[in-house]
């Protein structure tokens, strides 16, 4: 019963020492990432932030030695860091590391083959519309853009000018 619950581990004050030395490395990780991991972030900062916490929290529970996971983690940070660089350097390795746009709405018509490809709905996009910008008329955008980071973004239509709907005098 004792096991179950977990009684035993609870005087274990190296368990502490290691969660205290991992939460303060994984800040110092987390801030070398960028604080792009918790804002709009792509699949691959996304991934790097689940590998980090899985590698870490073994390392807290004493699943993996300290040392080598803290190292591991800190080769993963470098490897991040330098796809980052690269993908800033090269547009083609951008495309492949985070992905690219894709143009779901043109001329307030919907580009069918992009959004069954995203696995995107009609629906999907209205409620964007309506959550981001309180509209329902599709007929009111121009562009829908699924971003890289998951985000759809909205480009409307230019409004005519009041003096280019009244009537020449």
């Amino acid at each position: 019963m004792d096991e179950l619950v977990g009684f035993s581990k609870l005087l274990d004050y190296g368990l502490y020492i290691r969660g205290i030395v991992i939460t303060f490395y994984a800040l110092i990780l987390f801030r070398a990432t960028s604080s792009r991991v918790f804002g709009n972030y792509s699949s691959f900062d996304f991934i790097i932030s689940i590998i980090l916490g899985a590698i870490l929290g073994e390392a807290i529970v004493n699943n993996i030695p300290l040392l080598p996971s803290m190292v591991v983690c800190a080769f993963i940070v470098i490897i991040h860091r330098m796809l980052a660089f690269l993908s800033y350097k090269s547009r083609l390795v951008g495309k492949f590391i985070k992905g690219d746009k894709m143009l779901l709405v043109q001329k307030s018509k919907y580009n069918w083959d992009k959004l069954h490809c995203c696995r995107l709905t009609k629906n999907d996009i209205l409620q964007s519309l309506r959550t981001q910008y309180g509209l329902n008329d599709i007929n009111e955008v121009d562009e829908a853009i699924l971003e890289r980071n998951g985000e759809i973004s909205f480009i409307f239509k230019k409004k005519k000018a009041k003096k280019d709907l009244l009537p020449d005098s």
